[in-house]
């Protein structure tokens, strides 16, 4: 009886260790084109959360969004990484030069981020972009 009174007592004392952590946002569409996704990991905070923006690697011409954002999530920071077209969308769509494609992408994603700052609890401020290789672009 006594443990169930301890453990009820912990429980009252600390709510936050079962609040509910906020779900992942996958494949939030911010253009039309099919790669044209992101994935939105929000931070747990009653206050606006930074951003880490990732943007993958591969040449513009493969790669994917999937990380593992427990890292910054650990810390407060918001997550989102992005899909964006690659150069060969870009030339089925006659963009040219096709680099077109992915460049905008990223652009119009960190704006469709932005524009969503006050829904996703985000501090529009601060945000720090990462990416490896043509993410890094």
């Amino acid at each position: 009886m006594k443990s169930i009174l301890a453990l009820l007592a912990v429980g009252l004392l600390s709510p936050s260790v079962f609040a509910e952590e906020p779900k992942p946002m996958m494949n939030v569409p911010y253009g039309s084109h099919p790669r044209q996704v992101l994935d939105f990991y929000p931070a747990a905070s009653k206050t606006p959360t930074p951003v880490v923006f990732y943007i993958h690697g591969g040449g513009w011409r493969g790669g994917d969004k999937k990380t593992n954002p427990k890292a910054f999530l650990d810390k407060g920071i918001s997550v989102v990484a992005i899909n964006y077209r690659y150069v060969q969308n870009a030339v089925e769509d006659k963009v040219e030069p096709p680099v077109k494609a992915p460049l905008p992408d990223a652009a119009r994603a960190l704006q469709f981020v932005r524009s969503n700052a006050a829904a996703w609890n985000l501090d529009k401020k601060r945000i720090g972009a990462t990416g490896g290789s043509a993410g890094a672009c």
